[in-house]
């Protein structure tokens, strides 16, 4: 392969977070600009592996062992049968919040059990199983009412695992009586919409950018998310590639024709020298760029996020109209190592 096949191609020059990207719950981000067409497939293809490719913890089995203060030990045969006269809730519905419990275990464990004992009366919640080999997220999620004097022993199992799996296809692994097995829902995000809007570069409206809203459960944060099904991705597209021979050439592909400059670059070698005037900055932007003697697009695109942030009276909103404004002329901060190699390609041409 001896030309550049990236030649002609607008690709993204960033990815902007509208919401806080240290968020754990929620995530908006924007991808542009992109060749028509390229929004949904890429936002199609994220969201179907968002939500069922996700590694999480979830209980995969339960025991409930319960003693009143003058009986002896008895224990739950099945999700059928119910502690009588001592629990508020039936068996099914305890089974039902504790699925909904969400947590992560603390180091490489994929599978660990654990026995939590309550005293009656008392109101259970998710945080009163917690000890130091788990983090619980919802703590304040209900379980079930001891009613009256008693102890409730439950034990349970956590798994790490991936997507959905129903209660029965445990069923015949189990041969322990009392062991109830339950659906487990492994997979950290609960919601994943896109959506595509128009992008303009300079003049040409003829590109797209795409806005993917991520919500998760909070053991992973959106922006981890993105980028493990993102790389779960390109594993799968990496198979596709059978002309190159191992991972640097894959790695390297965008570079195999460095004599070639392709419009992009020539485009970026005009503007590097030229004034910022043409972004239209807001005064208050000009004023902290003035300031920071930030004078041209070599002077900006060189810069990193956290540079440009943490300039005097800078804050975080104008640092996203800054994105935005680059991102128009498919540009993006931190290009130090981009300009080098470009204008590097530029004296051997």
């Amino acid at each position: 392969m001896d030309k550049n096949i990236l030649q002609h191609l607008q690709l993204p020059s960033n990815i902007i977070f509208e919401v806080n990207e240290e968020d754990d719950f929620h995530g908006i981000f924007v991808m542009k600009p992109l060749e028509k067409g390229y929004g949904i497939t890429l936002g199609n293809s994220l969201r179907r592996v968002l939500l069922s490719s996700l590694h999480g913890y979830a209980i995969s089995t339960i025991k409930i062992e319960y003693q009143t203060k003058d009986e002896k030990r008895n224990f739950v045969k099945s999700e059928f049968d119910n502690i009588p006269n001592m629990v508020l809730e039936d068996t099914l519905t305890i089974i039902s919040n504790l699925k909904k419990i969400r947590f992560t275990l603390n180091g490489e464990s994929q599978k660990k059990t654990f026995l939590a004992e309550f005293d009656g009366p008392k109101e259970v919640y998710a945080k009163d199983l917690s000890n130091s080999d788990m983090n619980i997220v919802n703590g304040d999620q209900y379980l079930f009412t001891i009613t009256k004097e008693g102890k409730i022993f439950l034990e349970y199992t956590v798994e790490w695992g991936k997507g959905f799996i129903a209660a029965e296809k445990k069923r015949e692994a189990i041969s322990t009586i009392g062991v109830i097995p339950i659906d487990s829902i492994f997979s950290p995000v609960k919601k994943v919409n896109f959506s595509i809007e128009a992008a303009r570069v300079e003049n040409i409206t003829d590109y797209e950018s795409l806005i993917l809203d991520v919500y998760t459960d909070g053991t992973i944060k959106p922006k981890q998310a993105v980028e493990q099904s993102a790389y779960i991705l390109i594993q799968f597209l990496a198979k596709f590639i059978t002309s190159v021979k191992d991972e640097k050439e894959l790695i390297d592909l965008e570079n195999i024709s460095e004599d070639n400059i392709d419009d992009q670059d020539a485009k970026l070698i005009q503007l590097l020298d030229q004034s910022l005037d043409t972004l239209e900055f807001t005064e208050r932007i000009k004023n902290c760029f003035n300031s920071a003697n930030i004078k041209t697009f070599r002077d900006l695109l060189t810069k990193t996020e956290s540079e440009i942030e943490n300039l005097k009276n800078f804050g975080k909103k104008s640092l996203e109209t800054v994105i935005e404004k680059l991102a128009e002329y498919g540009l993006s901060l931190n290009m130090k190592d981009r300009i080098e190699k470009v204008e590097r390609m530029y004296k051997k041409n």
